[in-house]
């Protein structure tokens, strides 16, 4: 799967949780330590990974500079997965 289908995927689920469409989020919007988007959604969002990418996501990988943003979220399961 392609960094542009990470990108989707977590935009959506993120879209979906925030009540928002998916075009009103970008690459850039910083997901840790967002108003918009609660702790408890970073933790759904990290299981949701986990499930579609069927990959676990050690305690030591959940860092500012892994979930900050979507980007940054799509880059660390890019290098998880390929």
């Amino acid at each position: 799967m392609d960094s542009q289908n990470q990108l989707s995927v977590i935009k959506s689920f993120l879209a979906q949780s925030a009540n928002l469409i998916e075009e009103d989020i970008c690459e850039d919007e910083i997901v840790s330590g967002s108003a918009l988007f609660s702790s408890l959604t970073l933790v759904e969002l990290i299981v949701h990974i986990e499930d579609v990418y069927n990959i676990e996501i050690p305690p030591d990988d959940l860092t500012v500079n892994n979930f900050e943003t979507v980007r940054t979220i799509a880059d660390y399961v890019q290098d998880r997965t390929s």
